[in-house]
């Protein structure tokens, strides 16, 4: 959200030049000139941010924390004029959310043994071969992140 500007000028430069000749009083006044407040942060409300909870525990946001994993990857969509944001997480789970609700729409399991218990399936049958090259690399790849995510310790935010 965009900070929230408010202008409280209380004098302007005409009546700076209003005064007896007295510095203090020029001081006084030149201080309380063009006054800017700015605002940032602030509790999101409905009418503003087009959500309709009123707290994070009516959400399914807490969902990450149950199955003990956390976002790696974030992406917000607007098909149909309806806004869904996905998170991909560091269990290999894609989860769909409503913006408007924080509930989840849609969990797809991007898990290797997911994958290799619909291999054997005639329409989605790769060559052995193919198959086999992938499927190693996408382990060696859980590998080095599992290393790095262990060396780096967990993100707090």
């Amino acid at each position: 959200p965009q900070p929230t500007r408010k202008n409280n000028t209380t004098n302007t430069i005409n009546n700076l030049t209003a005064g007896d000749g007295d510095e203090d009083d020029a001081t006084t006044e030149a201080s309380n000139v063009a006054t800017e407040v700015l605002h940032v942060g602030g509790p999101l409300s409905a009418h503003k941010h087009g959500i309709t909870y009123t707290s994070k525990l009516d959400t399914d946001l807490y969902t990450l924390v149950k199955k003990k994993t956390f976002v790696t990857t974030i992406a917000l969509g607007r098909p149909n004029g309806r806004t869904y944001f996905a998170i991909y997480g560091q269990d290999d789970r894609i989860r769909i959310l409503d913006y408007e609700t924080g509930k989840i729409v849609v969990t797809y399991d991007e898990r290797l043994k997911t994958y290799d218990k619909i291999y054997p399936n005639k329409p989605f049958q790769l060559d052995s071969m193919e198959y086999g090259t992938r499927a190693a690399k996408e382990r060696q790849m859980q590998q080095q992140q599992a290393q790095q995510s262990s060396a780096a310790g967990p993100a707090v935010l």
